[in-house]
């Protein structure tokens, strides 16, 4: 038997993008924010076992119609572009939409688009976004990027501790950062040394330890 091939893969999974782009024969629409979002269930259920689960079967000319709430809509707008093309454009300089991404794509079970996530967010760490990269994957529970950023405030310590960003560390990316000294301490010390965090002038107890532990001079 002759074969012949005469659509590449990449042909065909443009012709794919089209259909999301152009919003053209779609059969589910997400209601966000008072925004359509428009869609395909044979997508999404083939490359998402969440969606797949979610949308229900219907009649060949019905449309399905969703709404989802505390949805970021620009997020959920990636989560579709990856579904349907393997590709998505994360922002360099705003780290909570990149958060909202990481996110969306770990509620919806898109393990792929959950590790690009964060692996772009430990690419653009630097020592004036580091802070809020910890404080937010403390809040996720994302424990790769935890230490990630550890590990860079320990090679930018004297930077890490003097930037004007230090105060705004929540207690618990602090906790996290102080559980990682060489002299371990004692949940009642943590405690106590933070009872009083929200008073900025009690940063400095803060200071002289991750001094210590950095090794500062």
């Amino acid at each position: 038997m002759f074969t012949q091939q005469f659509y590449t893969a990449a042909d065909i999974t443009n012709q794919i993008c089209n259909l999301f782009i152009k919003e053209q024969l779609f059969d589910v629409v997400f209601i966000i924010d008072g925004e359509e979002v428009p869609a395909h269930q044979s997508v999404l259920c083939q490359r998402c076992p969440v969606f797949k689960a979610m949308l229900k079967e219907q009649s060949e000319f019905e449309v399905q119609t969703i709404v989802l709430s505390g949805t970021p809509v620009g997020a959920f707008k990636q989560l579709l572009k990856f579904i349907y093309t393997g590709f998505v454009e994360l922002d360099t300089v705003n780290v909570g939409s990149v958060f909202d991404v990481l996110q969306l794509a770990r509620v919806y079970g898109v393990a792929k688009l959950e590790q690009h996530c964060v692996d772009h967010l430990k690419f653009i760490c630097n020592i004036d976004n580091v802070v809020e990269i910890l404080n937010r994957a403390v809040e996720k529970s994302q424990k790769a990027l935890i230490a990630h950023c550890i590990e860079f405030a320990k090679t930018r310590a004297p930077e890490f501790v003097g930037h004007k960003s230090f105060g705004e560390l929540s207690v618990e990316a602090l906790h996290h950062l102080i559980n990682d000294a060489l002299v371990p301490l004692s949940d009642d010390d943590i405690q106590e040394l933070f009872t009083t965090k929200t008073e900025v002038v009690e940063l400095k107890d803060c200071f002289e330890l991750l001094n210590h532990r950095f090794d500062i001079v």
